[in-house]
């Protein structure tokens, strides 16, 4: 199956026949949920241009910047640690080797699951498949329960990247090609997922982490709508935002630059440019939030044996309708997006995020600058600013002969020792 395409916006109808979908197409284009300012300056993803609006300039030179020094986050001891993960899982893998090792890590206590971005439906019907392997294997275990949550970005100028091979390969073509129906993508209730992490918040005040490993539009949905949760998040770990832009870091010496006080610029990365306005809502909460970008996270490149044993795993599945174990689940979604992009190992963006949320200490490979992310409205591109009590550590480098690959490889094999 090919990717699909509204070729042409209806401004003002909100029905939509299958005819407005073309299987053979690089781009599909979905309505905001929101008022956007950009919604008809269409760009496609890695083609934008930084540009900031008058009133960004004057917010950022009014922000006071600080010399600061780097952080490491300390050891975590607490003995469960209670999270949402909110994800796209179904297009890019890593989202599904986050999954699987967040259900082997001990300390942490999944409330629930939550997916995002132009075809949540069949992307929670994917996460349940490993869900239900993982309760098959571990029957004592509390369910996990899966939320399919927005459709609609709140605001995007850009297309969605949906390939067509989401979904398989649990499910039919024809399966598939109901869920790419734009009228079904369309016209669906979009607060479920918001309103379940509204009301997971609110049932645990200060002790629930949101890991965003996909594009925020839950996220900010729920902060817009539930103000009162905002003093009552724990922490937001994002896997969000590129690779730095600014020239006097790639020529000079990174931490210098920064302990200076000297702001950094950061290109979008696919999660926060799928919605620039959730993105903006979630900085702007100004909940204590970890970034995960890519300057660190693509530092990282998983293969070898835990590519292996999935591969295994994968490869003694019976019912591929209904995996018998979710290490297989999860190998067979492998397989499929390997076959895609003619790769045999997976750089753990996702995993990574997952990581941060839970561990510090020796455990940690990164190395955090404090202060604060300002989102632009225009395509997500982002400016930090380092201050001593800013909410937000972005990830500006990685420690030398971190652990974190071994870690990940071995909780995901299983093996005791590293547990």
């Amino acid at each position: 199956m090919g990717n699909l395409n509204r070729k042409k916006e209806k401004k003002n109808n909100k029905e939509y026949n299958d005819n407005d979908i073309d299987l053979n197409s690089d781009e599909i284009y979905i309505p905001s949920l929101f008022k956007y300012k950009h919604s008809d300056r269409r760009m496609p993803y890695s083609m934008e241009k930084m540009e900031l609006s008058k009133e960004e300039e004057k917010l950022i030179s009014k922000l006071k910047a600080d010399k600061i020094n780097l952080t490491e986050f300390p050891e975590n001891t607490e003995e469960a640690t209670k999270v949402i993960i909110d994800t796209d899982l179904g297009t890019d893998w890593d989202d599904a080797m986050a999954i699987i090792y967040a259900l082997h890590i001990p300390k942490l206590e999944i409330l629930g699951i939550t997916t995002n971005y132009g075809i949540p439906d069949l992307r929670a019907k994917v996460v349940q498949k490993i869900i239900d392997a993982y309760m098959k294997n571990n029957p004592g275990k509390n369910n996990i329960p899966v939320i399919s949550g927005a459709s609609q970005p709140l605001g995007s100028h850009r297309e969605q990247l949906i390939y067509g091979h989401e979904g398989l390969p649990f499910f039919e073509e024809s399966e598939l090609k109901n869920a790419l129906k734009m009228k079904n993508i369309i016209n669906r209730k979009q607060t479920n997922a918001s309103e379940f992490i509204a009301s997971t918040v609110k049932k645990y005040p200060n002790q629930v982490k949101i890991i965003s490993i996909g594009i925020p539009t839950n996220i900010g949905l729920a902060l817009s709508k539930n103000k009162e949760i905002i003093p009552l998040i724990k922490e937001i770990i994002i896997m969000g935002c590129g690779s730095f832009i600014d020239n006097e870091i790639k020529d000079g010496n990174l931490n210098d630059y920064i302990k200076n006080g000297n702001k950094i610029n950061l290109y979008p990365n696919h999660n926060v440019s799928g919605d620039t306005l959730a993105t903006k809502i979630l900085f702007d909460s100004c909940i204590p939030t970890k970034i995960i970008d890519h300057s660190v996270s693509s530092k990282f490149w998983a293969e070898g044996p835990v590519i292996e044993f999935l591969e295994q795993k994968a490869n003694e599945i019976k019912d591929i309708k209904n995996p018998e174990n979710p290490e297989g689940a999860v190998g067979l979604l492998m397989k499929e997006w390997f076959k895609k992009r003619h790769q045999n190992g997976q750089c753990p963006h996702d995993p990574l995020t997952i990581h941060e949320a839970i561990y510090g200490g020796d455990k940690s490979p990164i190395i955090y600058a404090r202060g604060r992310v300002i989102s632009h409205e225009w395509a997500a591109f982002s400016t930090f600013i380092p201050q001593e009590n800013g909410p937000h550590y972005l990830g500006v480098d990685v420690k030398k002969d971190n652990k974190f690959l071994e870690i990940l490889a071995n909780t995901i094999m299983n093996d005791q020792n590293n547990k």
